[in-house]
């Protein structure tokens, strides 16, 4: 493991992040309609004076090139929502460069600790307040956070507990994928420290011979009769997956939107419409699918207006076409490729690998990449990455 010691120290830097990092990561802090978030970014942007564009982030600043350049020339009539919008991806933009830049002189240890405080924070408000509206981005925020915290956790105890605390939190919330993203970022940690070739091979045969298993409904059945209340939620989503999905009907406003995004990508495949455009774009949905009930269909597709895409892949793709996917693609590639090679040396290497797979897994069923908190974690993992990239690798 190598030495963090050049990232390490209190400094103005580090505050100025954590403040920035705690306020993005609680989403009950507003003021009005903008979030207390938006002061302490402008405070760093302003600090960072000027803004140094590294190789790891270029692809990045590309991508947000073409998304204004796509709301510019967007099907979608520019008006104040348009301009509203490319202020906020300049402002973003600003952000993820001075993320980029302040890393090498951050107190890691500081944040660890920052992300233990936001993740039991959350989940203690949800608690209380038991608010069903926030439990999506809640559960997100404890996905794309919680890793970081182990950091500064060195006996094995407290990082069960604090897994433990975080396992519970998602429990409370009622997020399904919340739940299993949290034990496969768990297995990725494991796996990637400890595990060689040959036990990596295993897990995966293992796993994939549960998920066959599992397409026999008897064996569904039984596993239920074991292991689970017969009346529970998740032995009903167990023991008959088709019926639950066929008469769910958040399931078939997911269906609805990314068929949505679909059919603009077909109409504008370059360079899309411009981010948050598709629930303003008006599009007449031509799709039937025969796993869903169609009276559950019928009925969500007259609240199919304005809706989020649950889908922050399908939203991407409309929105910015090939050309910025392939941006953000090669972005998202590099930071991965050159982590990689360090998650066996680099504790804080291996926490960002396990907490990136959980966060762009999870966009899959929101609607969050367009967020403070998500930008700077990727201009953090950038800059990190061009941290390591200065150190040799010991095989």
């Amino acid at each position: 493991m190598i030495n963090n010691s050049s990232f390490v120290g209190t400094n103005r830097e580090t505050l100025l992040y954590l403040l920035l990092f705690l306020t993005a990561s609680i989403p009950y802090i507003h003021i009005g309609p903008v979030s207390l978030s938006m002061i302490f970014g402008i405070v760093l942007i302003l600090h960072c004076r000027y803004l140094y564009v590294g190789g790891e982030l270029k692809p990045f600043i590309f991508f947000l090139i073409i998304s204004i350049g796509s709301l510019l020339f967007s099907p979608v009539a520019l008006d104040f929502d348009s301009l509203y919008t490319i202020s906020q991806i300049a402002y973003w933009g600003l952000l993820v460069c001075s993320v980029y830049r302040i890393t090498p002189k951050l107190n890691i240890k500081t944040i660890a600790n920052a992300s233990i405080v936001a993740v039991l924070l959350n989940g203690i408000v949800f608690y209380c307040t038991d608010n069903k509206t926030m439990d999506n981005a809640i559960s997100y925020i404890i996905v794309s956070t919680w890793p970081l915290g182990l950091f500064v956790l060195k006996h094995r105890l407290r990082k069960i507990i604090y897994f433990v605390l975080v396992f519970i939190c998602q429990i409370i919330i009622g997020s399904r994928t919340g739940i299993l993203l949290v034990l496969l970022q768990v297995m990725v940690m494991i796996f990637l420290k400890w595990a060689s070739r040959k036990h990596t091979i295993i897990a995966l045969s293992v796993i994939v011979a549960l998920l066959a298993i599992f397409q026999s409904s008897r064996l569904r059945n039984t596993f239920c009769d074991i292991f689970l209340p017969q009346d529970s939620e998740m032995s009903v989503i167990i023991r008959e997956p088709e019926v639950v999905f066929m008469l769910d009907k958040s399931w078939a406003q997911r269906v609805i939107q990314q068929q949505k995004c679909k059919q603009i990508f077909r109409e504008h495949p370059l360079l899309g419409i411009g981010p948050l455009n598709v629930p303003r774009y008006n599009v007449n949905i031509k799709y039937v699918d025969s796993n869903i009930d169609d009276r559950v269909l019928a009925a969500e597709y007259l609240h199919s207006d304005n809706r989020s895409t649950h889908n922050s892949y399908f939203q991407i793709i409309a929105e910015v076409g090939i050309l910025g996917t392939l941006c953000l693609v090669m972005f998202l590639g590099l930071i991965f490729k050159n982590m990689y090679l360090w998650v066996k040396q680099d504790e804080f290497a291996l926490l960002l690998f396990s907490t990136l797979i959980g966060m762009l897994l999870n966009l899959f069923m929101i609607s969050s990449f367009w967020g403070t908190n998500t930008l700077i974690l990727l201009g953090l993992s950038a800059g990190y990455v061009a941290q390591l990239k200065n150190k040799p690798i010991h095989n």
